[in-house]
């Protein structure tokens, strides 16, 4: 991975998140085993291939997009990864609404080097992951917003601000929402697959 993009103390700290939550269905297992080694228990198994199930998806919801290389300083790429499930159109605005679901993988990534996360409690000197609801990003340059909203948002403050920097994750299902004006050219139409920090999906002209 490019280590601008996805910074070593963010990857170990993800990975710390990983295992931390893996530990408990991993537990289960082990305990199961004992049960049915000790105590012939009629439902050991059971409970040895639900911790097992468990991990295994616990390893996957954690997954991240390989972002090796920023795309272009004139696009705006995807945030997250998911489908565009809707586009909506005014006179002055572009609204694309993203949907995450469980496959899709979790990382939250810059869509473009200007973008500055807007979050009011938030203290650059704050290193710790922050679980939030949502994540407001604005951009002045462009005149464009997004934010990411689901029951599990972690944010990242120690971040680069390249595009395609990895700032947080979204575990579990959750949505984007981003907002840009009619002068940037649309890139996706909807029912598209996107993946962030990579899918582009409006151009500056």
């Amino acid at each position: 991975m490019n280590k601008y993009l996805n910074p070593t103390e963010t990857i170990v700290t993800i990975t710390k998140m990983k295992y931390k939550n893996a530990m408990v269905p991993l537990l289960l297992v082990v305990v199961s085993v004992g049960l049915d080694y000790f105590f012939a228990f009629e439902y050991s198994r059971y409970l040895s291939l639900f911790g097992l199930i468990v991990f295994l998806i616990t390893l996957r919801v954690y997954r991240l997009n390989n972002v090796t290389n920023i795309t272009s300083n004139n696009a705006l790429v995807s945030p997250i990864s998911g489908k565009v499930t809707s586009i909506e159109k005014t006179d002055t605005e572009i609204i694309v609404t993203i949907n995450k679901n469980f496959h899709n993988t979790s990382d939250i990534r810059l869509s473009a080097a200007a973008d500055f996360v807007k979050l009011e409690s938030c203290s650059d000197e704050v290193t710790r992951p922050l679980k939030k609801h949502h994540l407001p990003t604005i951009n002045d340059k462009i005149s464009s917003n997004w934010f990411v909203k689901g029951s599990n948002v972690h944010y990242f403050p120690k971040h680069n601000d390249l595009q395609g920097s990895l700032i947080g994750l979204l575990l579990g299902c959750g949505s984007c929402i981003y907002t840009f004006p009619t002068s940037i050219s649309l890139s996706v139409i909807e029912g598209d697959p996107v993946k962030s920090g990579e899918t582009i999906i409006g151009t500056i002209q």
